[in-house]
């Protein structure tokens, strides 16, 4: 059942975040960044009760700063770089060791998964990127004039005081240190995530 329009997602952040500030609602290790972070779960009635349970506790976040943690932590989100098209090892190791399992037995798509696996390679990855200059999502990456592939989100990483991107490429422009284009910004395959918590 898809839920999606009666719950509200809450994400406490940084080293002071409490999984019994979850309250009734309980909490669990979030799913759209790394290091102290956890998911809360709430009744969208309820939504605005808990945020002022919350005021004393957190330093609120506005979308951007939200958006910049999830690229340097580098979590592909539904949407932007997971689509219908893209297989869940395309995403990497760290998304593929969270979200695909190899012992569940049976169910849609596993024999896809699986036979992706055996063959150890795809034709695409995401990946890391840091730019020399600010570059847009949906711009064209190329590797020596040649299109590679696209950038998939992009901000300015506060961690690092540089514009980073994820990007997904053709395998052959995945390995670290592959020197790439998008429009005028020159940029370098570096791993994920960008900034270690």
């Amino acid at each position: 059942e898809d839920v999606t329009e009666r719950y509200a997602v809450f994400t406490l952040l940084g080293p002071g975040a409490r999984s019994e500030w979850s309250g009734v609602y309980g909490s669990r290790p979030s799913l759209a960044a790394r290091g102290n972070a956890r998911d809360v779960l709430v009744p969208e009635e309820d939504a605005d009760d808990y945020l002022l349970s919350l005021v004393d506790l957190v330093q609120p976040v506005g979308g951007l700063a939200y958006h910049a943690r999830r690229i340097e932590d580098g979590i592909p989100l539904s949407g932007l770089e997971i689509a219908e098209k893209v297989f869940a090892r395309e995403m990497g190791a760290m998304f593929e060791s969270l979200y695909v399992s190899y012992t569940k037995g049976c169910y849609t798509g596993q024999e896809v998964i699986a036979r992706i696996r055996s063959r150890g390679r795809t034709h695409r990855s995401l990946v890391g990127v840091r730019w020399d200059c600010a570059v847009s999502a949906g711009t064209e990456v190329a590797l020596r004039e040649e299109p590679v592939g696209r950038v998939t989100s992009s901000c300015f990483s506060f961690a690092l005081g540089v514009p980073i991107s994820l990007a997904v490429v053709r395998t052959e422009a995945a390995s670290l240190g592959t020197k790439l284009v998008a429009g005028a910004a020159t940029g370098e395959v570096v791993g994920l995530p960008f900034v270690d918590r």
